[in-house]
């Protein structure tokens, strides 16, 4: 992942652009809903929502470095495990459990595509765009416990776009995927679903969200 942040950002800064073009900042305000896996458990598509915002900088016009802070609602079915005890009492036995989860993250967004001229004054412009990047999350339930644990990030999505004199607005559209480590792992060799050989049990999260988001800045 390391790799494809570095990839993306070498790319961004081997873009041309005129020598008389600042760098740009913009600011996006959203919303984001999905599927979230929290510990090998899938919340359900209705129960991972929540608001972010984020500020960033283009050094080059196809590239913007940015960071982000998001607030979510999310929901917890906690599965039932015979000794609970086991796990340093950190799991629930059963039932469900809500929460609230905080992420701070930092990305890199290469637009592969552009239609328009976004440095002109006036006119509008539509981006498809890629991005890669890295985060924290923390976790606070209801019910109490808190649990922090770092993600990595990918991303496609368009902006649709017009630029007003010196200012900009746009619209954003996005699909993100998104990995973190799950508490534990066993080493324990199992069948989870139809295999031909028991397979120690997969220690990654994996969640897909959707953003809908307003873009603007100068």
């Amino acid at each position: 992942m390391r790799h494809s942040i570095v990839t993306l950002i070498a790319l961004g800064v081997a873009a041309p652009a005129s020598a008389d073009t600042p760098a740009s900042v913009q600011a996006e305000l959203g919303f984001r809903f999905g599927s979230a896996n929290i510990n090998g458990v899938d919340s359900g598509p209705g129960n991972n929502r929540g608001v972010y915002g984020s500020v960033g900088i283009r050094p080059r016009p196809l590239l913007l470095l940015y960071t982000e802070y998001e607030v979510a609602v999310q929901q917890y079915r906690a599965p039932a495990l015979p000794d609970d005890s086991a796990r340093g009492g950190l799991v629930p036995a059963g039932g469900t459990t809500t929460g609230i989860e905080q992420r701070l993250g930092i990305a890199a967004r290469y637009t592969v595509d552009r239609f328009g001229d976004f440095d002109h004054r006036e006119g509008g412009w539509f981006d498809m765009w890629v991005e890669a990047g890295a985060g924290l999350e923390h976790f606070n339930w209801d019910a109490g416990g808190v649990w922090t644990r770092p993600d990595v990030a990918l991303g496609v999505g368009f902006t649709l776009g017009g630029r007003f004199e010196r200012r900009f607005h746009g619209l954003t559209f996005a699909l993100r995927v998104q990995f973190a480590p799950k508490q534990s792992s066993s080493d324990q060799l199992a069948c989870g679903g139809p295999c031909d050989a028991p397979s120690a049990a997969t220690g990654w999260d994996r969640s897909a969200v959707f953003e809908i988001g307003w873009a603007f800045g100068r």
